[in-house]
């Protein structure tokens, strides 16, 4: 018998998954067709040219106070990361938050900007891997805490019944955040961890893995004693959140929506939560089907829900090309600077 019979044959798809180097290519790829595919099918459903035609009629006063709007978001979340890394500028803090949008755009979702966002920071001299990646994370937790918190808020303006689900949901991530956020503060927690990482190693991948690991830990545990920053962290955040609900608004009546804030703190936090899941490429397709969903609750039409979903993509972009720029200033400094 042929000893070729007995060989696994692999298909090229199933190589390249195998293969660490291919992994986000391919992922970019099926990222891109989940795009197409949901937005074949909404340009199947939805009016195209009376879209197109909304999308035209953005009054241009309204489309500058929202992009006004936007920057102070970023300069919130700017302001809101200094608390945590007080030895960076507010405005070296604001270049790495643009930066993040732009490499949003262009990884598998937002966290991929984190991640590039917290790798950066970590380059930059007088910051560390460990302390940059537990600032961004921290930062991340309790981002996410300010959006629920966001969300709860316009859920009490539902008549009674409506959104309970949401409401239960959103109290549930609130209290899951803080339990995450506490058992990462616990050494008694996470002594078995570090040990499995470790294994008294002194060369190699593990102990450079269980440093910066431990690093990472302290200044978690560092973070999470101080009330005080915590709070001024969750502050700044839903300083943020509303300005982007603001920004929203303004963006939203330009092309003829017409909803209070608190509707759009319900739309805004469950979308920014949809958006956390890195299965379309920029969020696209998935933004503009979850806001026509969204949308549909309170009485506004596909077209008008897609017209809004295609502009707050051309504010992404606006602000990821600016983020480009600023990566660019930052590779840049890092190459002239000392190690």
């Amino acid at each position: 018998m042929s000893s070729a019979r007995g060989r696994a044959v692999k298909c090229p798809q199933t190589a390249a998954w195998s293969d660490p180097l291919k992994r986000p290519v391919m992922l970019l790829r099926l990222q891109a067709a989940v795009s197409v595919i949901i937005l074949v099918l909404l340009l199947m459903t939805v009016d195209l040219p009376g879209t197109l035609a909304r999308l035209g009629s953005l009054e241009p006063v309204h489309g500058l106070v929202a992009l006004g709007l936007y920057f102070l978001v970023h300069l919130s979340n700017a302001a809101k990361l200094r608390v945590l890394l007080p030895q960076r500028s507010l405005w070296q803090l604001l270049g790495f938050t643009l930066l993040a949008q732009a490499y949003a755009l262009m990884l598998p979702g937002q966290l991929a900007g984190d991640a590039v966002k917290a790798f950066r920071l970590g380059r930059a001299p007088g910051t560390g891997f460990s302390r940059a990646a537990s600032s961004v994370t921290f930062d991340k937790v309790t981002g996410l805490a300010s959006v629920l918190v966001m969300l709860l808020a316009g859920l009490t303006a539902l008549p009674l019944g409506k959104g309970v689900g949401l409401m239960l949901a959103a109290l549930i991530g609130i209290s899951a955040l803080a339990a995450v956020a506490a058992m990462m503060g616990s050494r008694r927690l996470l002594r078995p961890l570090i040990a499995y990482v470790l294994k008294d190693p002194t060369t190699g991948w593990r102990a450079r893995l269980g440093r910066h690991l431990i690093d990472f830990l302290r200044h978690w545990q560092d973070l999470v004693k101080r009330p005080g920053l915590v709070f001024l962290s969750l502050a700044w955040g839903l300083v943020a959140q509303f300005l982007s609900v603001a920004g929203t608004l303004m963006l939203a009546r330009g092309l003829g929506i017409e909803l209070g804030f608190l509707a759009w703190c319900v739309v805004l936090g469950a979308l920014t939560i949809i958006l956390l899941a890195p299965v379309a490429l920029a969020g696209l397709g998935l933004r503009e089907a979850s806001l026509i969903g969204l949308l549909d609750m309170f009485g506004v039409g596909s077209e008008a829900a897609l017209a809004l979903g295609l502009a707050l993509l051309g504010v992404q972009i606006i602000f990821g090309g600016i983020g480009l720029s600023c990566d660019l200033l930052v590779l840049a400094r890092d190459r002239r600077a000392p190690r």
